[in-house]
Order: C-alpha cells, then structure tokens, then sequence
C-alpha cells in the first residue's frame, strides 16, 4: 500500500496501447486495488489535433444557459462511459473525491455546472474512463519493471494541451521521469511484458 497522491510513468517495457509512456495520477491505493487518471493522454482527432468535450448547461426549462469546450483526456480503460472532473475548488469538493486539501475528484454533473459557472480562477481537467486494478495487481507491475514512482508535484496537474499535440504526451512523460531522477534517453526496452489494468 502505497500512500496517495503519487505518479506513475511508464517504463519502455510496458507495450499496453493505453499505457504506452503514460503519466497516471494514483488517487487510491489501498489493499484492495489503486485507482487513478492519466494525464497526458488527450483525445485526439483529424491530424492529431487534441479534441475537446463540447457541451451545454440548460435550465430546466431546456433552454441553452451556456455551452463550453474543454480539453478531454483519456482517464484510461476502466469506467470509460463515465467522464471525471478534477478540480480545485475547495468550497465544491467533498471527502469521498479528495485528493489532497486543494484538489478534488468527482463525476456528479451537478458539480460540474458549478465549477464551470462559479469560478473563472479555478483549475479543471475532464477525463473520460479512469484507471483501475485488482488488490496487489499495480503493486505486482511495479516490482516486475513496468512503472516508476514519482512523488507528486500539483504542477504536474491541470496542464492544457496545444490544439497540435506533436509531441506533447511524451514531452510531459520525459518531464515527470526527470523529475525521479531518471534520463528516458538512456532507458531501453527490454521486451514485452505482459501487464495493464484492468
């Protein structure tokens, strides 16, 4: 058990599509499973351009109060019909969602709508789907190579992509691994391993 917040980046040897040099955020780690988002995996669309969550807040008599686009990042392959908000408003976050005393996640729509209607200052990420795994399974993948540990840093969080990705995720992923101390220059696969959430 490991304690929470905490980084992962992903070492060459995890191949999984999803998880292929990605930076995840571990919420929840317990006993009983982890639980957490990725950060540097926006959704992308024609020519690799990051694609946002387009959306609109009505009344409930269905009249359009305001729409608003987003940057929407692939969370990872757990709950993936579920979109999450992280955010740190203090005043709009409970216990269940915290993660630490200034950042909050929920998926309450309700919430939603108030952060984006109350607060011009405030800091948010969507994410669509999460990541999850079984009691010892990421405690497993990291001591059979697959994963680094990084000791949280907030300014890791909230990061909005460029419209051209390029090579933005993986610049992100350099980043966090520099930050353990580790040059991913220097870091060579060594084969195919076969891990992932679940």
């Amino acid at each position: 058990m490991e304690s929470t917040p905490y980084l992962l980046a992903a070492l060459p040897q995890l191949e999984d599509e999803i998880f292929y040099r990605a930076v995840v955020l571990i919420v929840h780690h317990d006993e009983e499973g982890a639980f957490g988002f990725i950060l540097n995996k926006p959704f992308t669309g024609e020519e690799e351009e990051a694609t946002q969550l387009v959306a609109e807040i009505q009344d409930q008599q269905g009249s359009t109060l305001f729409e608003f686009e987003e940057p929407l990042f692939q969370g990872g392959p757990s709950k993936e019909e579920m979109v999450f908000l992280m955010h740190n408003q203090k005043a709009l976050g409970d216990e269940e969602g915290k993660v630490t005393d200034e950042i909050f996640i929920t998926a309450d729509s309700d919430v939603f709508q108030d952060v984006l209607t109350q607060s011009e200052e405030g800091q948010k990420s969507f994410f669509m789907g999460c990541s999850s795994w079984d009691a010892g399974q990421l405690d497993d993948e990291i001591q059979n190579g697959a994963w680094i540990m990084v000791p949280f840093e907030e300014r890791h969080l909230f990061r909005v992509p460029p419209d051209d990705l390029g090579d933005w995720s993986e610049g992100f992923w350099a980043e966090v691994l520099r930050v353990a101390g580790v040059d991913p220059l220097t870091l060579m696969t060594q084969g195919e391993n076969e891990f992932g959430p679940n």
